[in-house]
């Protein structure tokens, strides 16, 4: 699961003939710090709404299909046959005095397509393959294709960030399943999910994303990354005596295995007492999420580093160093990796 900053007290409720459906449109404009969304009916009013869950109606329906310039900050709209325009800034309508950047006619209503305009093209996506294409032509131009662990059936929308981030979700029955995919490396990063919602808005300059809790309404705002919920246990090697090191490697995971990446993990060596003999066998353990403690006397060895970060994986490694030649040796020891949020 992604990580849930915040939670709205009341419903965000538009009006009633404007229900959030699979067949509306709207997307987060940075200009306003806020989401435009459009009903999907020629009777559906268009509205901003804020991440707390207030809603402001704008204007009255057109009954076309919207899309987002992420170049210009701007909503545009066609009809079957129609090159797109772009809404009023101020009026949120559309203006027959303000051509879109899509210049194709072709544009389809079948799959509510919901164009994103980013970088001078504009993309779709349809199951798990999001297209590029031409702004002029609509030819395409290359396709990417997402993938996961989790089902990933049609319907899906998708936001694409000033970094190149695609990020793309969908309702799986579940959950809101989410995407991320780097356009600029072609490479599937990783997939997360929110709790089920009716609506969902990509922030991507405070990087979260706001979404309209199927159940009740609630408007909720999740973080780009995932809470750990995981902890793996690591691996060490067998060169557990003097003068010698091992590598440590473990990986924290999200609730639905997903990686959770670039995160800060804490070590710690303990021992249980000082007493004599040699070094015993080394106990590989882990702690509980959040845990903290005294460390123990330290002549068993050492770890290289105190706090690591988990790499695009969720991998993250240390290294164990053996005593040196004047090292107490005799008791077992235990290592632990621990982390929390």
């Amino acid at each position: 699961m992604l990580i849930k900053l915040y939670q709205a007290i009341s419903p965000t409720i538009v009006d009633a003939i404007d229900a959030f459906s699979s067949v509306t449109g709207g997307w987060y404009q940075p200009r306003y710090d806020a989401a435009w969304y459009a009903g999907s009916s020629h009777l559906s009013h268009t509205f901003r709404i804020f991440r707390s869950g207030e809603v402001v109606r704008m204007c009255g329906g057109t009954g076309r299909v919207p899309g987002y310039d992420a170049d210009l900050d701007r909503v545009f709209s066609y009809t079957v046959g129609t090159a797109p325009l772009n809404h009023d800034p101020i009026g949120q309508k559309h203006d027959p005095a303000r051509a879109g950047a899509i210049t194709y006619t072709g544009l389809v209503l079948a799959g509510y397509s919901w164009p994103f305009v980013w970088h001078g093209y504009y993309y779709t996506i349809a199951g798990s393959t999001v297209s590029k294409r031409d702004l002029a032509t609509g030819a395409a131009v290359t396709t990417y294709t997402l993938t996961g662990t989790l089902s990933f059936p049609g319907g899906a929308r998708l936001h694409i960030t000033p970094e190149g981030t695609l990020i793309a979700w969908v309702d799986n029955g579940t959950y809101t399943v989410v995407r991320f995919y780097d356009l600029y490396t072609s490479t599937n990063l990783y997939e997360s999910c929110m709790e089920r919602m009716r609506f969902v808005f990509v922030d991507a300059v405070h990087q979260n994303m706001w979404g309209v809790r199927l159940s009740d309404s609630i408007m909720q705002t999740y973080s780009f990354d995932v809470a750990p919920s995981v902890f793996n246990p690591f691996t060490l090697g067998a060169n557990r005596s003097r003068y010698r090191q091992d590598a440590l490697s473990g990986t924290l995971l999200g609730a639905q295995n997903e990686p959770v990446r670039f995160w800060p993990v804490g070590w710690r060596l303990t021992q249980p007492s000082m007493g004599g003999g040699f070094l015993g066998d080394l106990e590989v353990g882990y702690g509980a999420l959040g845990s903290n403690g005294a460390l123990g006397p330290s002549a068993e060895g050492h770890l290289e580093h105190d706090y690591t970060e988990t790499d695009e994986d969720g991998v993250t490694t240390n290294l164990y160093c053996g005593p040196g030649s004047a090292d107490y040796v005799g008791q077992s020891a235990t290592i632990e990796a621990w982390t929390g949020y």
